[in-house]
């Protein structure tokens, strides 16, 4: 039995028994056998499908257009247990209003084995729970403490692929926004692409992205007209609400393009948050969890980076043909 907690990484054997018991596994010459894991992980799957939920934890209060969006990732998350043979909980709680043992008594009080915890308003906000007992996982970065296995998107790949659309189509001073909220759940992935584009540059002056707590239109409209752009790439989708205050024509006299062009404004160019990806991978992080009997805060904690698509819209000029 313990050989057998050893090798499914319970955390319920001592560091010195672990330690003894994989160096005799590597006297033995001891291999696993994938076949045998992926016939075992079938087996747990069935007996799991019985008695075992995966709860959903939810911050109530949350902007309109966060809300929306979160909705949408937990319904495809649910789907996601669903199709896993798992139970789906949603538990609904106000910031700091609950204490972790009172969430591990709902928890166990709903046969939990497995959690996901939704992106959280504020980022960089701790979070009180009883890690030690559970299978856990996030969306995104916002949670800042402690550091769990995490799904976001590839927030550097989609940079990129901006740009590149945008060089493609001839333009020549790209401009960014952002916010400080923004770049911390991006991990600045974005702002630093920017800058290494910049970095890149020959022949041209580049321009200094705006980096601001929030995003006004006094301080846009100055940054524009002092840099002049052909094109603007905002972080937060917000930044079209300002962009349409300038008092320019877009794509005629500037371009605009986002890195999280939402499925209800099909007008704006730009990146696909990989919605559905995403929350089919955050289940699959924690169910995986599950099936190797791994509760609590990782000692390396793993992120799986999702790939954004590109949406064409209607706000940058078409692409140059041969």
């Amino acid at each position: 039995m313990t050989v057998s907690r050893v090798l499914n990484k319970s955390a319920n054997v001592k560091p010195a028994t672990v330690e003894k018991v994989e160096e005799a596994l590597q006297k033995l010459g001891y291999r696993r056998n994938p076949m045998v894991d992926a016939l075992m992980s079938q087996v747990r799957r069935r007996r799991v499908h019985l008695h075992s939920n995966l709860a959903w934890l939810e911050e109530e209060e949350t902007d309109g257009k966060q809300r929306k969006r979160i909705k949408l990732l937990r319904e495809r998350a649910e789907q996601r247990a669903a199709a896993l043979g798992y139970g789906f909980e949603t538990i609904f709680h106000k910031p700091n209003a609950l204490s972790a043992e009172r969430i591990d008594s709902m928890l166990k009080a709903r046969g939990v084995h497995g959690v996901i915890i939704a992106p959280i308003q504020s980022s960089g906000s701790q979070f009180d729970f009883p890690w030690d007992h559970y299978s856990v996982a996030t969306l995104g970065r916002s949670l800042q403490t402690p550091t769990i296995s995490h799904v976001m998107m590839h927030f550097q790949h989609a940079m990129e692929r901006t740009l590149e659309e945008l060089r493609q189509r001839g333009y020549q001073r790209i401009g960014f926004w952002t916010t400080r909220e923004a770049e911390m759940r991006s991990e600045h992935l974005p702002l630093m692409t920017y800058l290494r584009h910049n970095y890149r540059l020959k022949g041209s002056i580049p321009i200094e992205p705006l980096w601001l707590d929030s995003l006004s239109v006094a301080e846009v409209r100055s940054w524009y007209q002092s840099n002049r752009p052909e094109a603007i790439i905002s972080s937060p989708f917000s930044g079209w609400e300002i962009a349409r205050q300038l008092a320019v024509k877009i794509p005629e006299e500037v371009g605009f393009v986002t890195l999280s062009s939402p499925e209800s404004a099909p007008r704006i160019s730009g990146m696909r948050v990989p919605l559905e990806a995403m929350a089919h991978g955050v289940v699959d992080s924690v169910v995986a969890q599950i099936h190797r009997n791994e509760q609590g805060v990782p000692k390396v904690p793993k992120c799986m980076m999702v790939e954004a698509s590109w949406h064409e819209g209607r706000t940058l000029r078409p692409q140059n043909r041969p």
